[in-house]
């Protein structure tokens, strides 16, 4: 049974450690409820795009929370929200 994965609730609770296993990420859920991995090794560089309240930054967020704390992870971001020039 498929379900819009933005109506169905998740919590994240940064640890501030490093995550262990730098090969997989969590994403959240897809339409079947079944939990979504990314693989960031030899990912260069990412661009997050979609409509608003579709959870970019929230993802982006989540991002920075898992990552920043290890040593081996670089990272830049912008954010074009932008309320005057």
């Amino acid at each position: 049974m498929r379900s819009d994965p933005l109506t169905t609730p998740t919590t994240h609770r940064p640890t501030g450690r490093p995550l262990t296993d730098l090969t997989r990420w969590e994403l959240g859920v897809d339409e079947y409820a079944s939990r979504v991995c990314l693989s960031p090794a030899n990912v260069p560089g990412v661009t997050v795009a979609g409509v608003r309240g579709a959870g970019k930054t929230s993802g982006a967020n989540k991002f920075v929370c898992d990552f920043a704390p290890s040593a081996a992870v670089q990272s830049a971001t912008a954010d074009g929200k932008v309320s005057r020039a």
